[in-house]
Parts: C-alpha cells; sequence; structure tokens
C-alpha cells in the first residue's frame, strides 16, 4: 500500500521537531539560493542546495526542497528544523558568514581573488580622500580597519587584501581636475 505524503504532514513534522527543545525560539529553518536568471536549472538547483545544507549542518536533518521558477530568477527554498533529532539546537553561530562562506566554495568563486578584483576596480575611480576610496569598498559589503597606515579589507570574516595609505595618497585626485570645472 503507497501512502501518499501531504503538506500538512509535512508541517506535523516540523512541528514535532520543533517541539523537542521549547528553548529554541525560531526552531524553523529557512533559507533560499536564487542564482540570477536561468543560469542554473532545476537539477544543478537541487544538488547545489543539498551540499549547501551539509556544509551548513543539515545533511542529517529531514529537510524540503521546493524549487520556483515564477520570477525572473531560478531559485529553490530549503525548509528544514534547527532543532535535531536529539533535541539539540543546530549551530547558527556566524551564521551570514558560513552560509557565504560555504556557498562561494561550493561554486567555486575565490573570495580573495573576488576581493582583489574589487580592490583594482575601486582604485579606477577619481576620489579626492581615503575616506570616498573606502566607502566604494564598503558599498560592496567589504569591512575596512586601518592599522599603522594599512587599510586591512575583510569579508565574511578574514582578512582579503590590503592597501597602503600611500598607494591611496598616489591615486587621490584633488589636484586632476580642471579649474574651469570646478
Amino acid at each position: 500500500m503507497l501512502l501518499e505524503v501531504k503538506p500538512q504532514d509535512y508541517i506535523n513534522y516540523l512541528s514535532s521537531m520543533a517541539a523537542r527543545n521549547k528553548r529554541v525560539v525560531y526552531p524553523q529553518f529557512h533559507a533560499m539560493i536564487s542564482p540570477k536568471g536561468r543560469s542554473l536549472g532545476r537539477e544543478k538547483l537541487v544538488t547545489l542546495a543539498q551540499d549547501w545544507l551539509k556544509g551548513m549542518g543539515y545533511g542529517n536533518q529531514t529537510y524540503l526542497l521546493i524549487f520556483h521558477k515564477d520570477t525572473n530568477n531560478n531559485h529553490i527554498h530549503m525548509l528544514s528544523s534547527r532543532i535535531s533529532r536529539e533535541g539539540k539546537k543546530i549551530s547558527d553561530r556566524y551564521g551570514k558568514i558560513r552560509a557565504y562562506r560555504v556557498l562561494n566554495k561550493l561554486i567555486g568563486k575565490d573570495e580573495k581573488i573576488s576581493a582583489q578584483k574589487s580592490l583594482s576596480r575601486a582604485l579606477q575611480y577619481r576620489f579626492s580622500t581615503p575616506a570616498q576610496f573606502l566607502m566604494i569598498l564598503e558599498k560592496q559589503g567589504y569591512i575596512i580597519a586601518r592599522e599603522n597606515g594599512i587599510f586591512k579589507i575583510s569579508k565574511f570574516g578574514p582578512q582579503l587584501g590590503t592597501i597602503d595609505q600611500s598607494r591611496l595618497t598616489e591615486h587621490m585626485s584633488v589636484d586632476k581636475l580642471s579649474q574651469d570645472r570646478r
């Protein structure tokens, strides 16, 4: 006899998992991966989502994957419980940082190379103060710390690059603008 699993069955299961640990405020887990356009189809998104869930500590959990193509971007929703079968909370420590790092690793994106490219592109802009330059990088999600005349650039936790203040000074364009334009 073949049993048909209904949506309410999934809801009941996740609710029963949540009941195993009343101390967890938000026991349900929901995340989504949405690549640009139709660059990834259903099968590749499912594989990516499964690998990402493993990397985030949800590999042994029961989870739902729901694929959509109802927007301009194919995307997949991932639903699970933040509570294990043993009643313990699955770690969400540094969740956002880990989420990006796991995803970047899975798609083969080297964070240091991306940071160097961002740094090179930012140096192509015209700026007259170090603060203006740093705002370009901060707008892209980088965190900058200054130490002994060196700007340390990080994103998703680790330091990804540096730039010396003297190099910024070389690129500043205070006197490059014409008097007529001023």
